[in-house]
Formats: C-alpha cells, sequence, structure tokens
C-alpha cells in the first residue's frame, strides 16, 4: 500500500523510505507523485539514530521544511513519540512512521 496525502501547496505527496548507507537508520524522503520529484527529506541522520525503535526517526521540522512537516504530520501517517534532541540551534523532535493511516 502507498503512503500518501494531499498537501494543499504541493499536491499529493508519497513517503518514500529507505536506510541511511551508514548506519542502517530509517530515511523518510517525501515525493511529489505527479512530478516523481523530491519534495524535501523528513528525516535526520544523527550519531545515534540507528539506536531508535523500528520506524522512529529524528523529524527535520525547521526552515524550509517547517510548514511541509506540519501537514505531513497532520496527515495521519506520523506521530510524535519523543521531545528528541538538540541538534545546534533547533530541536529535532522523535517521530514515528505508522504503518496505517490514522
Amino acid at each position: 500500500m502507498a503512503m500518501r496525502y494531499n498537501d494543499p501547496q504541493w499536491g499529493d505527496v508519497e513517503i518514500v523510505t529507505d536506510t541511511y548507507k551508514n548506519n542502517g537508520a530509517l530515511a523518510v524522503q517525501l515525493v511529489l507523485c505527479n512530478e516523481g520529484e523530491d519534495l524535501a527529506t523528513l528525516s535526520v541522520n544523527m550519531d545515534d539514530s540507528h539506536l531508535l525503535g523500528e520506524g522512529v526517526f529524528y523529524a527535520k521540522t525547521y526552515s524550509e521544511n517547517e510548514e511541509i512537516a506540519k501537514v505531513a504530520m497532520d496527515s495521519g501517517w506520523f506521530e510524535k513519540v519523543g521531545a528528541g534532541r538538540q541538534s545546534g540551534f533547533v530541536t529535532l523532535p522523535l517521530w514515528k512512521l505508522r504503518a496505517t493511516r490514522k
């Protein structure tokens, strides 16, 4: 089953998962369905990302991802599962990718 939702600004978005090559941690990419182009990288690979639980990742919710991340969270495919950690001047919250949409 494809994990998709509609972003009011960008249209239909697909959630694509992979793993980071250096540590096997979950990588989450948002792709525009109609164009097949990357919209945003939602995950951030930190030094301890590979230690997080299944489906759990640090989410990039700042800068150019601020609105995109809000819409992604509202889609029902994600849930916030922890405060996360500080990285420089920002806090990276812990999100979990749901197996089914809420």
